[in-house]
């Protein structure tokens, strides 16, 4: 599911290593870290890290950095594949309840036949408005 990063120059290069493949992929990458002035890491990544952490990694605490309105931007690199069970996209839950949620406007989407990388801005917290599908309407009169 990583074989895109991790084959991508750009990838490659941040690591230390040589050679990988010069193609979109590796522009997305390297466009994101050269724009990027913080990350903040899905579960994936924190638990493993760019890097083994080892047995004392230097973050435990989890940020809720969507849930505080703290966060402009999500890119979300999408693979192919349907796996059984896993790991939800953006669990724990973001403090939301029942009547709300957090706008994302896409911003660029950009399809490889490896990952489709899309870039949102989020939009802040919004009430979620029953779509009444016009039941409060008058009915037309003939």
């Amino acid at each position: 599911m990583t074989r895109w990063a991790i084959d991508a120059e750009a990838w490659r290069q941040r690591m230390g290593f040589h050679g990988g493949e010069s193609n979109t992929n590796s522009e997305v990458i390297a466009e994101t870290f050269e724009s990027a002035g913080a990350y903040v890491m899905g579960r994936r990544m924190a638990d493993g890290g760019e890097i083994p952490w080892g047995a004392d990694p230097p973050f435990r605490a989890r940020c809720q950095v969507i849930s505080l309105g703290l966060l402009d931007e999500l890119e979300l690199h999408i693979v192919p594949v349907i796996l059984g069970d896993g790991m939800g996209l953006l669990t724990p839950q973001l403090g939301l309840d029942s009547r709300e949620g957090i706008e994302l406007t896409p911003e660029r989407v950009i399809a490889t036949p490896d990952v489709t990388h899309v870039r949102y801005q989020l939009k802040g917290r919004r009430e979620l408005v029953l779509y009444n599908r016009g039941r409060d309407e008058e009915p037309a009169v003939a």
